[in-house]
């Protein structure tokens, strides 16, 4: 059938149509008239996608489930984890989103998928593809290195959790998530033809155990997992009691906090040879590597890693009787192997990942992350330890000075669910109050009279049983928008306290997360704070697209000069 009927039909414009089309979600085939002749599947299939983009969903994510890698339930599932909390602008959508899911089950009846995708070739010859497997997301972006532009991104929920009932265990599927960066892969090549290099980072400090061959023996246990902070006949927890015999910190959820707690309790897999990150699991299992190999920005993550050598602490490890298991091979940055003939760059750790795609100049640079925590990095040549610091690798032979606030975002969350909390007991109901305090927040912040707020509510790394405070309350300044300006002023501190043990900051001011993104007068005030002009990267999920630029310099598709000019910036020009 034609176009024109089948606009009747789907009740979609012939340029909507055509958009669809060019973005390979449908596939047409041309009559002897040459024109278009649309088959009844492909009509049932855009009367499925008009429904999908009812609710709100992104072609983006359309395409994701037209090509298989995101199921029709983790299609809506993210939708409505979206506009939960949304306001009445999007309810509709929302309610859109419950009433699919409660329509279907599985992929059946309306939403059986036929394989009619469409090629996009690739004009540039020069795309580079970077994947962030992070704990709730997986996402991933496309760059065209000659272009230096950002072309397209993708994110979806991760749903490798393995559900327990002891919540201090945080696990997840790393079959699930390699099936996933397969179908994910193969979509991109599938659009656009052919792609130059795979980069691929994400969560650190989390293991996974496998035999000789790569073969996983156990779940990915997370760096949310809280096993290794329970205490042990000492009194001490694990990770204590590792800390105390290697004279140093390390964390539970740590890999080798976890690997001291599963050795001490038996629940080593039987069999496994290799412990290594779920990153270096799937460069391993997509290029067929005989062995594990790692960068030294995911091993350090494991502590018991001599920073300035590059390498593990083999003496300490081996002292601690954890020479028990092998560990993947640090490599430099390099091409570790082929997935479909597509070079693979060696696995690297989200933190440097996003640096690296955040900084259009490294010296004197500083970028600041506001997610549910915060943290600060700065670029160094020098491997120098300062107090209140965490020295971490970092790309190309530098080095990453790192501060990490336990807080940071969660702090405005707290205050969001304290006044949602407010309007529900008052029968208002519960809704997302951030529009609001956002409003209060740009009314209030040139009032220099705001509540004093120290926000490490979570502790901090240094002082795990630090609480926060609110001081220098009045009459005056004892109001709700006095109060909003006063926390985002505190979680500016937290981050602006660690800047000044920095040696050059007299670089790049860089900010990222949603907390950023979404909250001018945030960004206001961290510009006020640290006293210079703050950049927001216009680059969508920064994490995958350095690492696609960082997979293009170990690929000699760009060097590093060409790779930092695809970093813009929102606000430029201002």
């Amino acid at each position: 059938m034609q176009i024109k009927e089948v606009e009747k039909l789907t009740s979609l414009t012939a340029k909507a149509i055509r958009l669809y089309e060019e973005r390979g979600l449908i596939s047409v085939t041309r009559g002897q008239n040459t024109y278009r002749d649309y088959s009844p599947e492909t009509v049932e299939k855009l009367r499925r996608i008009r429904l999908l983009r009812g609710a709100g969903i992104s072609l983006s994510d359309i395409s994701l489930w037209s090509d298989g890698v995101i199921t029709l339930r983790e299609i809506l599932a993210k939708r409505k984890h979206e506009i939960r909390n949304a306001n009445d602008n999007v309810r509709k959508q929302y309610a859109l989103c419950e009433k699919l899911l409660s329509a279907c089950d599985g992929e059946v009846g309306v939403f059986d998928e036929s394989d009619d995708r469409a090629v996009t070739p690739d004009k540039t010859g020069r795309i580079a593809v970077g994947i962030d497997i992070g704990t709730t997301t997986i996402s991933a972006s496309a760059v065209d290195t000659e272009g230096h532009v950002q072309i397209e991104t993708w994110n979806f929920l991760n749903g490798g959790r393995i559900p327990s009932g002891d919540e201090s265990i945080r696990e997840q599927d790393p079959e699930y998530i390699y099936d996933k960066i397969v179908k994910l892969i193969d979509s991109i090549m599938h659009k656009y033809g052919s792609v130059s290099v795979i980069g691929i980072a994400g969560q650190m400090h989390g293991i996974v155990y496998t035999d000789a061959n790569g073969s996983a023996l156990s779940p990915l246990i997370t760096w949310q997992d809280r096993r290794s902070e329970k205490p042990t006949a000492s009194g001490k927890s694990y990770a204590e009691e590792l800390s105390c015999m290697c004279n140093e910190r390390i964390s539970g959820g740590f890999g080798f906090a976890t690997h001291y707690m599963m050795t001490k309790t038996g629940m080593l897999p039987a069999g496994a040879v290799y412990m290594m990150s779920v990153m270096d699991y799937l460069l391993m299992r997509l290029c067929a590597l005989t062995e594990p190999v790692t960068h030294a920005s995911v091993a350090a993550s494991f502590g018991l890693f001599d920073v300035v050598g590059g390498n593990y602490s083999y003496d300490r490890i081996s002292a601690a009787g954890l020479g028990n298991i092998r560990l993947p091979k640090v490599v430099n940055e390099r091409i570790c192997g082929h997935y479909r003939g597509i070079p693979v760059a060696v696995a690297i750790g989200d933190n440097q990942a996003g640096v690296f795609g955040a900084l259009a100049c490294e010296d004197g640079g500083i970028l600041l992350n506001y997610g549910t925590g915060s943290q600060i990095n700065a670029v160094t040549d020098r491997p120098e330890k300062i107090e209140g610091l965490e020295l971490r690798p970092y790309l190309f032979g530098k080095f990453l000075q790192n501060g990490s606030a336990l807080c940071g975002g969660r702090a405005y969350a707290l205050l969001e669910s304290f006044f949602g909390s407010y309007t529900e007991a008052c029968g208002i109901g519960r809704s997302s109050q951030y529009e609001v305090m956002n409003k209060l927040a740009a009314l209030t912040v040139d009032d220099c009279d705001c509540p004093r707020v120290d926000t490490r509510f979570c502790g901090s790394r240094e002082c795990p049983e630090a609480r926060g405070s609110i001081s220098g309350i009045s009459e005056e300044n004892f109001t709700p928008g006095k109060l909003i300006v006063g926390v985002l002023r505190g979680m500016a501190d937290e981050l602006a306290d660690m800047a000044e043990k920095l040696p050059e900051t007299n670089g790049l001011l860089v900010a990222s997360g949603n907390a950023v993104r979404k909250n001018p007068t945030f960004r206001r005030i961290i510009a006020d704070r640290f006293g210079k002009k703050l950049f927001i990267p216009a680059a969508d999920e920064e994490t995958a697209f350095g690492t696609a630029l960082f997979a293009a310099v170990c690929a000699a598709v760009a060097d590093i000069t060409e790779a930092k000019q695809c970093i813009s910036y929102q606000n430029e020009e201002e």
